[in-house]
C-alpha cells in the first residue's frame, strides 16, 4: 500500500527446472521503474495524496463540495491506496446525477527522501437531470399476481446535493384469492391505481455530514403514497407518509439499518353487500374488526445483511406514543379504549419479523438454497384485532406451496391469516441448459392466532418440483407441490397416504428465495 507506480507488470518470475529430484526453484523479483533521462531502473517509492481537485465542468448542476468530499474516500496527506480509489469511484458512480467518473493522478513529485506526492483530479460528467420512464412489470405480492405499469419522473439533482425527487404513478390488475370463498381465481379480478412522491438525499438529519463515518454512507428519505384498490369483495383506499433514514452498519458484511422513525397511515375499506353479509354471518366481531377502517402512527426498524448468509429482521409498532402526542391535537386517549381520530381508531400493535437464507453450489450445474422465516404480532389495549394487511399469510408461491395463498392455518373463520408465522423451505436446483432450471423443493410451516392450541401439531408440509425458465432479463417460475401433511383435514386423513391427493400449482417471477 502506498506504491502508486507499482502494478503486477513489475513482477518477474524465473523457474529453474534443472534439478533431478523433480523439484523446481522459483525466484520472484520486483523490477524497478524506468523513467526518461535515467539510466537503469529506479526503486518504487511510496506516494502520498497531495491536493484533491474537483472538475465539474461536465455537470449541468454542480454537486456541493461538502457532499463530494464525503463521497471521496481519499484524504489529502494520506497514503496511496488502490482500494480507496476503487471505493471512491464506486460511491460517486452510485449517485444517479453522475454518469461518468474519472480519477486522474498527476505524475508523482518528490516530497521527501521517503515519499513522493501526487495530486488527484476528480472529473465528473452529468447524467440527464430529468428522466421520464415507463415500465411494465409484474406484481410480486404473496397475495396477488398480475401485470403492473409504472410511469416515473425523476429530478436527479434537485438542490445540487445528489438528491432525487421522484414522482410515480402506477396501475395494475391482478388475480387475487377471495377471503369469503375457497375457490382459486386465475382470472384477474382486482385493480389498483396509485401515486407516490419521494425525496431522497445523502446525509442524516440533525447530524453534520462531515462528522459521520464515511463507511456509513447515510441517506434520508421522505415518502408519500396513496392508492385505491378495487376487489370483488370490497374497495380499499389508503394513504401513507414515511420518514426514513438508512445507513451501512458494516460494509464488510454488507449489512444495513433502515429506520423509519415516523410512519403515518390511513386505511378506508368499503365492503360490498355480499362481503358485509359474510362478515355478519360469521358471528365473529374480531373478523369484522380485521376489515374495518384504521389509522396508525408508529415506527419501524429493519436490519439486513446480504452475504453468504442473508438475514433480515424488523420490528414495527404503532400507538405506543399516542398518549404523549395525540393530546396535542385534541384527541382523547385511554389505555383500555381505542383512540379515535374522528371516527377512525388508531391501532396499537407490535410486530416482529425475520428471515434467514443461504445457498451453495454443488457442482457446475447444481446448487441448493434454504430459508427460514418467523414472525409474531401482538395488539395493544384498545385494539381488538390486527388488521388483515398487517397480519401474516400462509401458502402461495412464496410460502408452503402445497396450498394456495391463505389456504392453510389462521383462525377457523378466516383461513390463512394469523398473528404468528413459522415456515422453512429448501430447494435443490439443477441447471439443465442456459434456459431451463429444474428444482426439487420441500416446505413446512403455518400461521396461527395466539390462542391456537397444539400449534406444532398443525405444521403443514409439502414437497414438489419446479421449472424455471431463464430469459436473462427475468426468470419465469412454475412450481407444483403435493401436500404431505394437511392440518386442515380431520385426524386420520391428514397424511398423503391417508386421503385423496391434494396440492397446489403456482407461477411467479424469480426464485422464491
Amino acid at each position: 500500500m502506498g506504491f502508486a507506480t507499482y502494478n503486477e507488470g513489475f513482477l518477474h518470475f524465473e523457474i529453474d527446472t534443472g534439478r533431478v529430484d523433480q523439484v523446481a526453484d522459483l525466484e520472484l523479483s520486483i523490477r524497478g521503474q524506468k523513467t526518461e533521462g535515467v539510466d537503469g531502473f529506479i526503486k518504487h517509492r511510496k506516494v502520498k495524496i497531495g491536493s484533491i481537485y474537483y472538475d465539474q465542468s461536465g455537470m449541468s448542476v454542480p454537486i456541493s463540495e461538502h457532499i463530494l468530499s464525503y463521497l471521496v474516500m481519499l484524504e489529502e496527506g494520506g497514503n496511496y491506496d488502490p482500494f480507496l480509489f476503487e471505493s471512491t469511484h464506486r460511491r460517486l458512480s452510485s449517485v444517479s446525477a453522475i454518469s461518468s467518473v474519472q480519477l486522474a493522478k498527476d505524475y508523482p513529485r518528490e516530497l521527501n527522501m521517503k515519499y513522493d506526492e501526487a495530486d488527484v483530479t476528480v472529473t465528473l460528467k452529468s447524467s440527464s437531470r430529468f428522466n421520464l420512464a415507463f415500465e411494465l412489470d409484474m406484481t410480486r405480492a404473496d397475495t396477488r399476481f398480475g401485470p403492473l405499469s409504472k410511469f416515473t419522473l425523476k429530478n436527479r439533482n434537485l438542490r445540487g446535493k445528489g438528491d432525487v425527487l421522484t414522482l410515480t404513478s402506477t396501475a395494475s390488475i391482478a388475480s387475487t384469492q377471495l377471503f369469503s370463498e375457497s375457490d382459486i381465481s386465475l382470472i384477474p379480478n382486482t385493480g389498483e391505481i396509485g401515486v407516490q412522491c419521494s425525496y431522497r438525499s445523502i446525509g442524516m438529519p440533525l447530524f453534520n455530514l462531515s462528522n459521520l463515518p464515511k463507511s456509513t454512507y447515510p441517506h434520508y428519505e421522505l415518502i408519500f403514497n396513496a392508492a385505491k384498490e378495487i376487489r370483488p369483495e370490497y374497495s380499499r383506499s389508503f394513504a401513507n407518509f414515511l420518514f426514513r433514514v438508512d445507513w451501512t452498519e458494516n460494509p464488510e458484511r454488507n449489512s444495513k439499518i433502515i429506520l423509519d422513525p415516523l410512519t403515518l397511515s390511513y386505511v378506508n375499506i368499503n365492503a360490498e353487500q355480499s362481503f358485509s353479509d359474510w362478515l355478519t354471518e360469521s358471528g365473529d366481531p374480531l373478523l369484522q374488526y380485521r376489515f374495518s377502517d384504521y389509522a396508525l402512527a408508529g415506527s419501524r426498524v429493519t436490519w439486513t445483511q446480504k452475504a453468504k448468509h442473508s438475514f433480515t429482521t424488523s420490528a414495527e409498532w404503532s400507538g405506543l406514543a399516542s398518549s404523549l402526542i395525540l393530546p396535542l391535537i385534541g384527541a382523547s386517549t385511554s389505555e383500555t379504549v381505542a383512540v379515535l381520530i374522528g371516527d377512525v381508531p388508531l391501532i396499537k400493535y407490535l410486530r416482529l419479523d425475520g428471515s434467514w437464507s443461504m445457498g451453495g453450489v454443488l457442482d457446475e450445474s447444481k446448487s441448493w438454497a434454504t430459508r427460514v422465516r418467523a414472525g409474531s404480532a401482538w395488539i395493544g389495549k384498545g385494539t381488538d384485532a390486527l388488521p388483515y394487511d398487517r397480519a401474516f399469510f400462509s401458502g402461495g408461491a412464496n410460502g408452503v406451496r402445497g396450498w394456495p395463498v391463505r389456504g392453510v392455518g389462521g383462525d377457523p373463520t378466516l383461513i390463512g391469516v394469523g398473528d404468528l408465522r413459522l415456515d422453512a423451505s429448501i430447494e435443490f436446483r439443477n441447471k439443465v441448459n442456459d434456459y431451463l432450471i429444474m428444482a426439487l423443493f420441500s416446505d413446512l410451516g403455518n400461521v396461527w392466532i395466539h390462542e391456537s392450541e397444539n400449534k406444532f401439531r398443525d405444521v403443514a408440509m409439502s414437497a414438489g418440483v419446479g421449472f424455471r425458465f431463464d430469459f436473462e432479463f427475468f426468470l419465469l417460475r412454475f412450481d407444483a407441490a403435493a401436500r404431505l401433511y394437511d392440518p386442515t383435514q380431520n385426524q386420520g386423513e391428514r397424511w398423503l397416504v391417508q386421503g385423496p391427493f391434494r396440492g397446489g400449482v403456482h407461477f411467479g417471477l424469480g426464485h422464491p428465495f
